[in-house]
């Protein structure tokens, strides 16, 4: 528990649109999380479900939850496939939230969490959270074990490290009582839908991060200043932080967050040195590559420029992976990173910067081939996935055809018709900045089929549409 000490800021914002968090580090931007307001399943909510399909190939089952995109259930042990049958009703919770490839994934093993317990009512477990050590350990398994003659078993989180005992109690009763409660609603429940839900993801965010302490929080809303103090008002005043109502106050901008959104977007990460480092950030997994761009080097040679320029990269790689909210599989190439003695400094340097998250993170090492590896758990969506969507044009491929590529489509399409319906005469709508190599298409089509095409300028289309005649609309293909 003898953690550094960090002066931490947070801003809290919230609107008709969505609700921002920002977690400022010594007055540097470290951690942000945006949610649009909307009605998508969030990280604890209850359903009721309906099973859809159940894959035993998978150890899965895919349950309808009411929503658009059914949830995925999985089963650790193949065999229980066969306790699901499809049309039953099954009662289940959020674990994960949907991605655009992935639907929720749930899980029957219910929890409502508490700022300093988490409460499992269909088991008698009590576990203790691994950052407390010693007698305060001993001391609340003991007060847990208290507990297990009652409904449930509970964990102690980080937070509840010294807390007194009547304030646990307290706690473990009130979740007890909110279990009942939602018990009740579900028995009433008859169609797939949402049962039970939280307060707003600010206030799950805050209950997760009970254990850090904040000197400040600044809020541009009146209601969320007030729901603010009443958060804090159960926890010591040495421990409170100042609270702050800036009305009629852009947060995000007047501290500068706006920019670094508009900065995180981009592929490209500035190192002071003038090196860089480009992000590709996909479903699956998000590559980092490290350069030296206009970083002219030290005296001391090749090497120490690399190393220079790896450990610069390092501090910045955790910080952008933290305030972009990068989770999943992540690699980063590094410049000649060969010496075991540079490997454990750059481990070390990342280590250290990530451990400040409270998203749970592992930095493996270095390959036979010079590429780090770290694995950081999926909890929020990435900054790329809330501000940003696929390109019309590319499909999300960074690519899409050249016009050289587009001309020899369209002709392929006009000599198909010219071919099978014996048409001899076409109309041809283009984007703008194509009508060169089009024209030297259409003259060609003249001059061996007698074909005629007419081409029109059409500012409407986008780069990869074409219209021909006034009945055939189509693209050419999807991206490369």
């Amino acid at each position: 528990m003898n953690e550094p000490t960090l002066s931490r800021t947070l801003l809290l914002s919230r609107n008709n649109i969505e609700e921002k968090i920002c977690l400022l580090e010594e007055d540097q931007a470290v951690e942000l999380y945006v949610w649009t307001r909307s009605n998508k399943p969030r990280i604890g909510d209850i359903y009721l479900g309906k099973v859809d399909n159940v894959v035993p190939g998978l150890q899965a089952v895919f349950v309808d939850i009411g929503r658009d995109k059914n949830g995925y259930l999985f089963l650790p042990e193949k065999d229980r496939c066969q306790d699901f049958k499809a049309g039953e009703r099954l009662f289940v919770q959020v674990q994960k939230e949907e991605t655009p490839e992935k639907g929720v994934k749930l899980t029957n093993e219910f929890f409502l969490t508490g700022k300093y317990l988490v409460y499992f009512p269909y088991t008698s477990f009590q576990k203790v959270s691994r950052k407390i050590e010693g007698e305060e350990r001993e001391r609340l398994f003991s007060l847990l074990e208290n507990l297990s003659s009652e409904k449930g078993g509970f964990i102690a989180r980080t937070a509840a490290f010294n807390l007194d005992d009547s304030t646990l109690l307290e706690e473990a009763k009130k979740l007890q009582a909110k279990w009942s409660a939602i018990e009740e609603k579900l028995e009433t429940k008859k169609k797939p839908g949402l049962v039970h839900q939280d307060k707003s993801h600010i206030f799950f965010w805050l209950r997760d991060a009970a254990s850090i302490l904040f000197e400040a929080v600044h809020t541009d809303n009146r209601a969320l200043y007030q729901e603010v103090q009443e958060h804090f008002a159960e926890i010591p005043d040495s421990q409170k932080p100042d609270i702050h109502y800036e009305k009629r106050t852009d947060l995000f901008e007047k501290y500068g967050i706006n920019r670094a959104i508009e900065l995180s977007l981009k592929n490209k990460c500035w190192l002071p040195s003038g090196g860089y480092i480009l992000i590709s950030e996909k479903p699956f997994l998000t590559t980092l590559d490290v350069n030296s761009g206009r970083f002219s080097g030290t005296k001391k040679g090749l090497q120490a420029t690399a190393d220079h320029i790896n450990r610069e990269a390092a501090v910045q790689i955790a910080r952008q992976i933290r305030f972009r909210n990068l989770g999943g599989l992540i690699v980063i190439d590094f410049i000649d990173l060969k010496k075991k003695v540079e490997i454990e400094t750059v481990c070390a340097l990342l280590r250290e910067e990530l451990a400040k998250s409270l998203i749970p993170s592992e930095v493996i090492g270095v390959n036979d081939v010079g590429l780090m590896t770290i694995v950081r758990k999926r909890k929020h969506s990435s900054l790329k996935q809330v501000f940003l969507k696929t390109c019309p044009c590319c499909k999300g491929s960074g690519h899409y055809p050249n016009a050289f590529f587009q001309a020899l489509a369209v002709r392929r399409v006009i000599l198909h018709y010219y071919e099978i319906q014996n048409i001899f005469d076409f109309l041809l709508y283009i984007p703008t900045g194509f009508q060169p190599l089009f024209q030297e298409m259409t003259e060609d089509l003249t001059e061996n089929f007698n074909i005629s095409v007419t081409l029109k300028l059409s500012p409407a289309l986008q780069e990869t549409e074409f219209d021909i005649t006034e009945h055939l609309h189509f693209e050419t293909g999807e991206p490369l």
